[in-house]
């Protein structure tokens, strides 16, 4: 995949999206040097990730494959050994007159026209395995996130670092992972929307041991957190 044409066509998104770098970064959950990576053609998201920016930038993955498409055509143009070999011209040595004067081929040995969209298709077919892997890989998270389904045990406004937050206090069995908390967050910040036109973030407070949170506060070794900001 073209990295700068990549990293022009996600910066020009976002900003007809009005959003900045940081901006973007937190719906990815992705620090501002790696989206700046990105836009300036360093490097290219990976294949999860890259699913999650079409989403948000509403990018066809369709689109983003014909970048590849476009440098392949470019590559295959520009290669060397393509020029077209003189023709003979009429009445010269080794020229045929008329077509009854053309050399005999054995059976089977007739000359087969070259596939001319032959690298196309192999692009085409390339983008589909593609897909097919995003979406499988897809499937599978989903399903296994979704045997994460905490308790609500609290809520309550507040503040967090001088802001005005609403928090939710949730207590889970078994310690989730990464991926987890990240989907859960999605599924919160669609349930609550709402408490973000008087809230400026949602504080999610994950906790295996309630009656220990309420007697002794945060426990860094049983308890995380994560944070929703609005859209």
């Amino acid at each position: 995949m073209d990295k700068e044409r990549f990293g022009t066509l996600i910066k020009t998104r976002r900003k007809e999206k009005n959003l900045n770098q940081q901006k973007l970064a937190d719906l990815l959950h992705v620090s501002v040097t790696t989206v700046s990576k990105w836009e300036t053609g360093v490097n290219l998201p990976d294949v999860m990730t890259l699913e999650k920016l079409a989403r948000e930038l509403e990018i066809p993955l369709p689109e983003l494959f014909d970048l590849e498409d476009s440098a392949d055509k470019a590559s295959s143009s520009s290669r060397p050994g393509t020029e077209r070999e003189p023709s003979v011209q009429p009445g010269t040595p080794g020229a045929y007159d008329t077509p009854d004067s053309l050399p005999e081929l054995p059976p089977g040995d007739f000359p087969t026209k070259p596939k001319a969209k032959c690298s196309k298709l192999i692009a085409f077919i390339l983008s589909l395995i593609l897909i097919g892997i995003i979406i499988i890989g897809y499937q599978i998270l989903t399903k296994k996130d979704g045997t994460f389904s905490p308790e609500i045990c609290e809520e309550y406004q507040g503040e967090y670092e001088g802001e005005n937050a609403y928090y939710i206090i949730m207590k889970y069995k078994e310690m989730p992972t990464t991926d987890a908390l990240l989907a859960h967050g999605d599924v919160i910040r669609r349930e609550y929307e709402p408490h973000f036109l008087t809230s400026d973030l949602i504080v999610i407070i994950y906790t295996s041991d309630y009656g220990n949170f309420k007697e002794n506060g945060f426990d860094d070794v049983n308890d995380c957190f994560t944070i929703l900001y609005p859209y």
